[in-house]
């Protein structure tokens, strides 16, 4: 199987990944020097570390993310035991997950115009923030399209590419399980182009689906599920046995299940619609602030607002052209819109879950209609709809909030920029070489910004503060592998001491004073300690060690 390329893609391809390996290169070198400020990546870490046969507190959290962390641990045993390995294979999934986009668009639009969606995409300020920085949520997001990818190979090309689809599908959701909300979207994109509504009430319906079950088709989507779930076996097995528990799997049932997070968690926002109204700084923002340690995106730029407008122009194009059509078949217009009523109506009023399967059941009607009318015969323009919806309904219904959680939706949300591109241009058809010369223009203008946004953060060493910490107390004490020592966070003094450390909340002072620990670090300093002297202050990290045993 090919990857269905031909020989004028090929330079285009050659450009995107000398990009994308730049980019990412250039970032890698910036989160080396900035530091980790993702405290998930130190458990990715440590569960990295466990791979190797070091385990430092990894058996509860080794489900996590075990792709990313196994491909860690292959960079440790090779000697390259440190944070930057992390960032090298989140690197490497980011420049695979690009080429995969720019195929993904290629399914519907010319070279040009998927490079420059491809661009664009790569240098979203949300993006270009959370690049090669060891999270897992641009991983998951580019075999993410590598899996969209292939299944629309496999429904207009070839159905050996059934394989593909399943076999990336759970790598992909062995980096990140949310990427089990891409299932309703390819499954809406499959029953979409077999035309489930008309064969559903077709009076040879069964007899079309004896012939399906002995398909080439079938035979195939029944090989590519087998070996997900044999790829699945393997890596539940591995992390059953270094575990005792799968974490993520319990985390996917709440949240199914309609829970919605925990108060005390620091990024608990009750706020539906945080995601929109951050939504121009995602896109492209002059300005990075670090409240609580958290990043945060500010300050939207003009190129934000120009997105918004070139998304605005595509949306009432498509509309007129739909509605050009649509008013002649009132029935079908007026079902569509009091369908998408109920839907909106119902939005936090039941699960998550319920309000999906309530859309998608629209977006399924809507999708009947428009190819019954010939309004959009591929497809693909539903599915891109419902791939932003799944994940806006299910992430903006949880009150557990994080910028980078909707990272999941860009590629959807690329999809229509370009379209609306398309369409623009199509208004247009004496001035395709002017549009098409302004697109090299554009392409140019995004790359050299790309590298510009690392400016849009500040300088700070808040980050590097746990590892110096930890840097200058082995050097303070040689034999601090057989101390006791104590943290107020665990995760990044695991990870730099390597070795067993305890825990006590900063603001518990007497419970600092009362612990046999020969060094306790606090984030805040201690005034009233009476077994512990100050030795050592690195930016807002103290270090104490006990005088009164």
């Amino acid at each position: 199987m090919n990857l269905n390329l031909k020989k004028e893609d090929l330079p285009y391809i050659a450009i995107l990944i000398i990009f994308s390996i730049a980019i990412v290169a250039y970032y890698i070198n910036f989160n080396v020097n900035l530091g980790i400020f993702c405290s998930d990546v130190y458990i990715y870490l440590l569960n990295a570390l466990y791979f190797t046969g070091e385990n430092l507190r990894a058996t509860s959290t080794i489900s996590l993310s075990p792709v990313i962390s196994y491909l860690t641990a292959v960079l440790f045993d090779l000697g390259l035991k440190s944070e930057i390995a992390i960032l090298i294979v989140t690197g490497v999934f980011a420049v695979i997950g690009n080429l995969g986009f720019f195929l993904l668009l290629k399914t519907r639009f010319n070279n040009i115009l998927s490079l420059l969606g491809s661009i664009i995409f790569i240098t979203f300020s949300l993006n270009l923030l959370w690049l090669a920085n060891g999270s897992i949520d641009i991983p998951a997001v580019g075999l993410t399209c590598w899996m969209m990818y292939f299944l629309i190979l496999a429904l207009n090309k070839n159905s050996k590419y059934f394989i593909l689809t399943f076999i990336t599908f759970i790598i992909a959701f062995f980096i990140r399980p949310t990427v089990i909300l891409i299932v309703p979207v390819a499954i809406l994109y499959y029953l979409s182009k077999k035309d489930f509504i008309n064969n559903l009430f077709n009076k040879n319906r069964f007899l079309k689906l004896k012939n399906y079950i002995f398909s080439y088709e079938f035979l195939f989507i029944v090989i590519g599920i087998l070996l997900g779930i044999a790829i699945a076996f393997f890596i539940l097995r591995k992390v059953t046995i270094m575990g005792n528990n799968l974490t993520f799997l319990s985390q996917a049932t709440d949240a199914i299940a309609g829970s919605k997070g925990s108060s005390i968690d620091n990024a608990y926002n009750t706020n539906p619609f945080f995601y929109l109204e951050n939504f121009p700084n995602f896109l492209s923002s002059s300005k990075t602030l670090f409240l609580d340690k958290k990043p945060f995106l500010a300050n939207p730029t003009l190129i934000a607002y120009g997105f918004i407008l070139v998304l605005l122009s595509g949306v009432i194009l498509f509309l007129s052209k739909s509605y050009n059509i649509l008013k002649n078949h009132k029935k079908a217009l007026i079902t569509i819109i009091a369908l998408s009523l109920i839907t909106i109506f119902t939005f936090t009023q039941f699960s998550s879950f319920i309000t999906i399967i309530l859309t998608f059941l629209i977006l399924l009607i809507s999708d009947f209609f428009l190819k019954k009318y010939g309004i959009d015969k591929t497809g693909l323009n539903i599915t891109f709809i419902s791939w932003i919806l799944v994940y806006l309904i299910f992430f903006s219904y949880m009150d557990i909030k994080v910028d980078r959680y909707i990272i999941t939706a860009l590629p959807a949300l690329t999809y229509f920029i370009i379209s609306s591109i398309s369409l623009i241009q199509d208004k247009f058809p004496k001035k395709e070489k002017l549009f098409k010369n302004s697109y090299y223009v554009i392409i140019l203008f995004f790359i050299v910004s790309s590298f510009a946004f690392t400016f849009t953060i500040g300088e700070t060493n808040q980050f590097r503060e746990p590892e110096e910490m930890a840097k200058f107390l082995m050097d303070y004490d040689p034999d601090y592998k057989d101390k006791f020592i104590s943290v107020y966070n665990m995760r990044p003094f695991l990870w730099y001491f390597q070795k067993d450390v305890g825990a006590i909340y900063s603001n518990n002072a007497s419970q600092i004073d009362k612990s046999n620990s020969t060094y306790y670090i606090s984030n805040i300093k201690q005034n009233n300690l009476t077994n512990y002297t100050e030795i050592k202050n690195i930016g807002n990290l103290y270090l104490y060690e006990k005088i009164n045993y």
